[in-house]
C-alpha cells in the first residue's frame, strides 16, 4: 500500500509538470555560471533562475514514513529564484538527479514526508522565489550527497550541488538565503495588485478580499514553531449566466515575503468559515478563507486568483501585516 501511494504521488507530480515544461524554451543559454560545483549557501546562476542550496538535515522519519533499516532520510533545502519576466516550471522529479557515494539514488516522497516546510514543485512567477526540500534514503553511514539540478527538461547544462555529512551539522549556521528578502538587482514584476475591500471585475467573477487574520490555531492543527497561520476571506460573486466553478488548491498562489507558498489545510481549519471551494450558481456567491502558514515576522502576503485554469485572466491581492 505504501509504495503504491507514493507511485501514485510521483505520476501527480510527473504530468503535472509536463505541461509546464512544454512552454518553456530549450536553449543552453540557460546555463549556470562559470562555476559549475557549489556548497550550501553557494547560488548557481542560470538565464532564468538563480539556485542556492541553504540547509541541509538527516530526519529518521515519523509515523508511516520512516527509513528502511540501516537508513537514513536526508533533505536539502532549496531556494530557486525566478530572474526572467515569465513564469517557470520546477520539479524535482525531472530537473533533479542525486548521487549518494557515487550510487545514485531516486527523490523519496517517504523523504519528503519529514521534511514539511514544502516541496520544490510548481510554478514560480517572475521575480518570485520557490524554497522547498529535496529530500533521499541513504546508507546511515553516507559520506557525500550531490545533487546535480539542470533548470529546463531538456537542457544538458547543469549545476552540480556536492554536500558531505558534516554540512548536516553545519546547516543554518550562514545567512539563510530563502527567507524571503527581495533581491534588488532583480525586483518582482510590478503587476496592477489590490487591497482589502477593492472589487476585482473579471469576465465572470467579481472578487473581493474583505478581512485578513492570524491565528495559532487549535487542538491538532497548529503552526510549526516560529510560524503562524495566516487567513485571507474573499467574497467571490458569479457575474455570469452560468454556473461557475472555484478551487483553492487550482486557481489560487500565494506568496509570503515573495516566497511561494502552498495552501495549507491546517491553517484553513482556523477560520471556520468555509473554504473557497464549490460551484456557484448564476448570481449567487460564495465566501470563505485562502489560507497559509507563513513565518511569524512576515510582511506581506501576495495572493493570486486565476479565473479558470487556460485563461491568463488573473488578480493579485496584497495585505500587510
Amino acid at each position: 500500500m505504501k509504495k503504491r501511494l507514493i507511485t501514485l504521488l510521483a505520476l501527480l507530480l510527473v504530468f503535472s509538470f509536463a505541461g509546464c515544461a512544454a512552454s518553456n524554451n530549450n536553449s543552453d543559454d540557460n546555463k549556470p555560471s562559470t562555476k559549475t560545483t557549489f556548497g550550501l549557501n553557494e547560488t548557481a546562476t542560470f538565464k532564468n533562475l538563480k539556485v542556492t542550496a541553504t540547509e541541509m538535515k538527516e530526519s529518521v522519519g515519523e509515523g508511516f514514513f520512516t527509513p528502511d533499516s540501516g537508513n537514513v532520510f536526508v533533505g536539502v533545502k532549496f531556494t530557486i529564484e525566478n530572474i526572467s519576466d515569465e513564469d517557470q516550471a520546477i520539479s524535482t522529479l525531472l530537473l533533479f538527479e542525486a548521487y549518494a557515494d557515487d550510487v545514485k539514488c531516486n527523490y523519496s516522497i517517504s523523504a519528503a514526508a519529514a521534511f514539511p516546510d514544502g516541496t520544490l514543485d510548481g510554478t514560480v512567477a517572475a521575480g518570485k522565489k520557490l524554497v522547498g526540500w529535496y529530500a533521499v534514503e541513504v546508507p546511515e553511514n553516507w559520506k557525500t550527497v550531490e545533487l546535480d539540478f539542470k533548470a529546463e527538461l531538456l537542457s544538458n547544462k547543469t549545476a552540480k550541488f556536492t554536500f558531505t555529512d558534516a554540512d548536516c551539522e553545519d546547516s543554518g549556521s550562514s545567512s539563510n538565503t530563502g527567507s524571503g528578502t527581495t533581491d534588488t538587482t532583480n525586483p518582482p514584476s510590478t503587476g496592477t495588485a489590490l487591497g482589502l475591500n477593492e472589487p476585482a471585475s473579471l469576465k465572470n467573477l467579481k472578487v473581493t478580499a474583505t478581512q485578513m487574520k492570524e491565528s495559532q490555531g487549535e487542538s491538532i492543527f497548529k503552526p510549526d514553531s516560529g510560524k503562524v497561520f495566516v487567513g485571507v476571506k474573499f467574497t467571490i460573486e458569479n457575474t455570469s449566466n452560468e454556473e461557475q466553478t472555484v478551487s483553492s488548491l487550482l486557481q489560487f498562489t500565494a506568496y509570503v515575503d515573495d516566497v511561494k507558498t502552498g495552501y495549507s489545510f491546517g491553517a484553513v481549519s482556523a477560520f471556520p468559515d468555509g473554504t473557497l471551494d464549490g460551484t456557484i450558481a448564476a448570481g449567487k456567491k460564495l465566501v470563505g478563507w485562502y489560507a497559509v502558514e507563513a513565518p511569524e515576522n512576515w510582511k506581506t502576503i501576495e495572493i493570486t486568483f486565476q479565473e479558470d485554469l487556460l485563461s491568463s485572466s488573473s488578480v493579485s491581492f496584497h495585505v500587510s501585516k
